[in-house]
């Protein structure tokens, strides 16, 4: 996608460059997380809980979404403040 200049101003963090990237970041946090728990480092989770409100909680309706299909760890996702 191209912007105009204008608009590069505007995203002074890059944020639009850390959004293209996520799907380089979830392979990397995957990869990091494998190589723990194959370790043997922890115990497999009975539950993982998520906790975050608003976009903060949409790391956890990822990961919930794509852990959905080796069905091993239930996850939680905590939007609120209970």
């Amino acid at each position: 996608m191209m912007l105009k200049k204008d608009n590069l101003a505007l995203d002074s963090q890059d944020m639009l460059g850390k959004v293209g990237s996520l799907p380089e970041q979830l392979e990397s946090g995957i990869e990091d997380a494998s190589a723990v728990w194959s370790a043997g480092r922890w115990p497999e989770p009975g539950l993982m809980v998520v906790a975050g409100m608003g976009g903060s909680a949409i790391g956890g309706e990822i990961l919930k979404s794509y852990l959905a299909r080796d069905g091993k760890t239930p996850i939680m996702v905590r939007r609120g403040y209970t």
